[in-house]
């Protein structure tokens, strides 16, 4: 049997070599089929240019995006000063916020409810610091804390001229109800006449 099928194959062969019925046509076959893998190769490399195009369009088109988000978010963050309080305000210690309670004030916060940050020593509000209003997106919200996006810059309006020291920031919404309270890492001490700048320290 495998000498039987060895002649044959040896016969297609030289048929296909001679140019016969038989050869020429599994020549044209072959053809056929180099052909078809030829369109087919065609094909697939225009799709992978134009996907490839695709993928450049839709990266630009998200970087347009995500400008235009981030104008957007601009125009509606608002960080300013209040008014500095006549009478201190009490102020009691508070557990970190957790996950759930930061991302819920933090969305409230952004979506337009203004709350005021203020400056204390312990347990006491530091009238001669005025306080941060805030609104809209301004913070950027994580599962280590919900930080102040842009700088600040703080000034002590003590009457008496001292110099103050801060050791806490403590959030009030606008009917004066405590939100959140932190420690700072260390007390900052604020010389009277003096603008101070604080980047990346207003942290929750």
């Amino acid at each position: 049997m495998d000498n039987q099928a060895t002649e044959t194959t040896a016969d297609d062969l030289v048929g296909v070599a001679n140019g016969d019925g038989a050869g020429a046509s599994m020549i044209d076959e072959l053809q056929a089929r180099v052909s078809q893998l030829e369109g087919e190769l065609a094909a697939t490399g225009e799709a992978l240019e134009l996907a490839g195009k695709t993928e450049l369009e839709l990266r630009a088109q998200l970087a347009e995006l995500t400008k235009a988000n981030e104008a957007a978010a601009r125009k509606l963050a608002k960080i300013g000063r209040g008014p500095t309080s006549a009478k201190p305000r009490r102020i009691a210690p508070m557990s970190p916020l957790s996950d759930q309670e930061r991302v819920e004030l933090g969305e409230r916060i952004a979506a337009g409810e203004s709350i005021s940050i203020v400056f204390a020593e312990g347990k006491r509000e530091l009238t001669g610091l005025a306080p941060i209003v805030v609104s809209g997106p301004v913070f950027n919200v994580s599962s280590t804390g919900m930080m102040l996006r842009d700088a600040v810059e703080i000034r002590s309006n003590d009457p008496a001229g001292r110099e103050v020291t801060a050791t806490a920031l403590v959030m009030f919404d606008s009917d004066g109800g405590q939100l959140a309270y932190s420690e700072l890492p260390a007390p900052l001490a604020i010389s009277p006449g003096r603008t101070y700048r604080l980047d990346r320290a207003i942290q929750f």
